[in-house]
Formats: C-alpha cells, sequence, structure tokens
C-alpha cells in the first residue's frame, strides 16, 4: 500500500482530528505570546489593572471574540501573580522589622524552638503528640510564658487549672471488674 503524503488521501475522519490540531497549536500559541506579555507586566500591579480594565470593558462593548478571552485569562493569571509577589513582599518587610524573637507580635522565630534544625526542620515543628518547647531565654507565645487559653500566670497556672477542671468532672468510675465484683479470668478484686 503506498502512502500518500499529501494529505489528500485521509479519510474525512483524519482530516478533522488533523484539522482540529491545527487550531489546538494555533490557539496554544496564541495563549502562550499572550501568557508571556502579561507576565512581563506582573512587576506593575497598576498597569496590570489598567489593562484588565480595558479588556473587560471591551469585551462588555463587543461581546468576547476568542482572543479576547484569551487575554482576559492571561491577564487575570498575571494579576494574581502580581499581588502575590506584593503579599510575599510585605509579608518579608514586616518581618524583616519584627526584630529578634518574632518582636512586633510575631512570636518566636523557628530558629528559638528546640526542635529546629536547618535541613531536618526548618519549621521548627515539634514531633507528632509533642508541646512546642523553646530554648531558655526566648519568651514563648502568650504573657510571661503563660500557656494561651489558660490566663497567664506560666506553666504552673496551666497545671493548677487542668486540676481543677478534672475535680469539677467528679471522680473516676472504678474499673468494670470492679463494679462487677471481680477480676476477669475468675481472680477475685
Amino acid at each position: 500500500m503506498v502512502k500518500n503524503k499529501s494529505g489528500r488521501g485521509l479519510n474525512p475522519a483524519d482530516a478533522a482530528r488533523k484539522a482540529e490540531r491545527a487550531k489546538a497549536v494555533a490557539r496554544n500559541k496564541k495563549e502562550r505570546t499572550l501568557t508571556r506579555a502579561a507576565g512581563a507586566l506582573t512587576h506593575d500591579l497598576d498597569a496590570v489593572r489598567a489593562e484588565l480594565g480595558a479588556v473587560l470593558a471591551a469585551e462588555a462593548d463587543g461581546g468576547g471574540n476568542a482572543t479576547l478571552r484569551l487575554k482576559k485569562k492571561a491577564l487575570q493569571a498575571a494579576l494574581g501573580e502580581a499581588l502575590a509577589k506584593q503579599r510575599t513582599a510585605t509579608a518579608a518587610q514586616a518581618a524583616a522589622t519584627a526584630g529578634p524573637s518574632g518582636g512586633a507580635g510575631g512570636g518566636p522565630r523557628a530558629e528559638d524552638s528546640v526542635y529546629f534544625h536547618p535541613t531536618l526542620n526548618p519549621a521548627g515543628a515539634p514531633p507528632p503528640g509533642k508541646p512546642q518547647r523553646w530554648k531558655e531565654g526566648v519568651v514563648a507565645p502568650g504573657v510571661d510564658g503563660a500557656v494561651p487559653g489558660f490566663g497567664g500566670g506560666g506553666v504552673a497556672a496551666a497545671v493548677a487549672a487542668a486540676t481543677a477542671a478534672a475535680a469539677a468532672q467528679g471522680p473516676l468510675l472504678p474499673p468494670p471488674w470492679e463494679r462487677r465484683g471481680g477480676r476477669p479470668g475468675g481472680a477475685g478484686g
């Protein structure tokens, strides 16, 4: 069987698939160019907003063709990236002015945790089931080392509050075998 490279010998289904693929390639190329153009604007939040406003106004006036929809999509993504950059820059600036041990209400730094390790645990998070502990001289969250939720006074006050809460619940019930009158397995209690 001889293959026909000119495309005249394709059946209609293959021809339709080929045409659809050509349209998809052209659409993706257009989308990439619009995304690159919008990505160049991410450093300037006002320019992105102005361009997006112009596209939305044009879309409201004359409806939206495919190019306008693609441009709107690319500009919205660029606006999201620009806002994210602005948020991270603001957070970095706030962290830089916070000072040691969090300062400015930021809480202690991850480096102040006893569980901190620069490569294995850069967040300073405790293992599952363990409480967060801090190095000596670091003020823990709360006031004067107070445990949050126990009203202040440090760890001793927290233990006293927990003991009082347990006493308010009343005595614990005895084990079931003592309520039944003997230990399991026939041994007396």
